[in-house]
Formats: C-alpha cells, structure tokens, sequence
C-alpha cells in the first residue's frame, strides 16, 4: 500500500498507475483497460483517460470498476491503466 500513500501524503491532484501484462503467446493480451474504484472523480478521470489515449495504436477494452488496493486506498481521484 506504499504506492497510495505517497499520493496521499503529498497531497497529489491525482493518481495514476499503468501496468504492464505480458503474454507467453503473442496476440494473447492486447489493449488497455482503465480502472476506477471509486465513483466521481476517479471514474470522470479514468473516463477522461481513455478517450485522450483512443489515439494510440492499442485497443481500448473500456472503462471498467475494479477492486483493486492500489487505487481503492487513495483519498484523491485514483485510476489503474493495465
């Protein structure tokens, strides 16, 4: 829980974590999700974020909820890019 309370400690605006997957076969996983925990802010930036990053070459699997710790323990707007 390290990653969420830098962000709260320095009083971020915002916190944004980008994960990386990879895949034994190629083609296997491809494309992005951005993940929001709590609503508000945190799904208005994760939605705010895909739609800026629907000009790469990836594709975007959407905008989704997830229980995920390190954006579930931010006080401030928390997205996960995966």
């Amino acid at each position: 829980a390290a990653r969420p309370e830098v962000a709260n400690a320095n009083s971020a605006n915002a916190f944004v974590s980008f994960h990386f997957d990879s895949s034994d076969v190629n083609n296997v996983a491809s494309g992005y999700t951005c993940y929001f925990y709590h609503p508000g802010d945190s799904k208005q930036l994760a939605s705010s974020v895909n739609q800026q990053m629907t000009n790469l070459p990836l594709k975007s699997r959407g905008v989704e909820f997830g229980n995920f710790l390190v954006i579930r323990d931010n006080s401030v707007p928390a997205i996960l890019i995966e």
